[in-house]
């Protein structure tokens, strides 16, 4: 798949693309839900804007969507320059060393800081 054919896409659950391949993304559970907000809701209170579920750019052929993701501005539509924080809020179909490994493409990008939520 191509990246504008894959910018194309629009149905649910989101989606990651890495090098021509589509993955899509754990569904989440209520859980995950409750914590996703609860996240947002504590990261405003430290005066960030944090958003859910932002497709970012981090190579012209890989654009992933972390859980959570803080950043100083966010460029129109998919943010290029990396954020200041990306968070993973483990789904139970999510393997630890998959999303570690995602980190670690965050931090490859720039991203100082990556967060790993496990719910259980």
């Amino acid at each position: 798949m191509t990246v504008k054919e894959y910018l194309r896409l629009t149905e649910k659950p989101y989606r990651e693309y890495r090098d021509g391949v589509v993955s899509v993304k754990a569904m989440p559970t209520k859980f995950h839900a409750i914590i996703q907000y609860a996240l947002l809701m504590l990261l405003r209170a430290q005066d960030v804007r944090p958003l859910p579920e932002l497709t970012v750019r981090i190579s012209p052929s890989q654009y992933l969507v972390p859980d959570v993701s803080v950043g100083k501005d966010f460029e129109e539509p998919y943010p290029t320059e990396a954020m200041t924080l990306c968070c993973e809020i483990l789904s139970p179909e999510d393997r630890l060393g998959v999303t570690l490994g995602k980190c670690e493409e965050y931090h490859a990008w720039g991203v100082p800081y990556c967060w790993v939520i496990d719910p259980v």
